[in-house]
């Protein structure tokens, strides 16, 4: 409905979808892993959310690096629209050997529905100021502001 395929190459919006997919199932992840186990070296905070913010900025600027030469060799250093498909690479392949077809739907189900799950336990948790495995232990308790 926005025309997006005409605008940008269809390759490139299938590639940024399975790439937000899978950071939105390790996001899933990293928003419930918090409530059972942190690194002893930093304070938690109240909600998995909120323990972000006692993290260093060095330790977030590392982060961003990694992921950036991750990016940076997974495409062998094409990183815009027009080249990143230059060679035969097709959208979501990291190389790591052939893809099969059932599991690559599978894959971008999966990322789809971990984007709405991402995003509606962030919501809990900045609404509710709680854990999501807290909130669901403890019973619902309705907002108030």
């Amino acid at each position: 409905p926005l025309a997006f395929a005409e605008n940008y190459d269809v390759k490139y919006l299938q590639e940024a979808e399975i790439k937000h997919g899978r950071v939105a199932m390790l996001g899933v992840v990293g928003l419930l892993v918090p409530e059972f186990f942190h690194l002893p070296m930093y304070d938690a905070g109240v909600s998995p959310y909120d323990s972000a913010f006692t993290v260093p900025a060095w330790a977030l600027i590392q982060i961003f690096l990694g992921c950036g030469l991750v990016e940076f060799k997974w495409h062998n250093g094409k990183m815009t629209a027009d080249s990143m498909f230059d060679g035969g690479r097709m959208p979501g392949d990291m190389g790591l050997g052939k893809a099969d077809p059932t599991m690559q739907l599978k894959e971008i189900k999966n990322g789809r529905l971990a984007m709405l799950g991402f995003g509606g336990i962030l919501h809990q948790q900045l609404l509710t100021k709680m854990g999501t495995i807290d909130h669901l232990t403890h019973g619902f308790k309705p907002l108030t502001f």
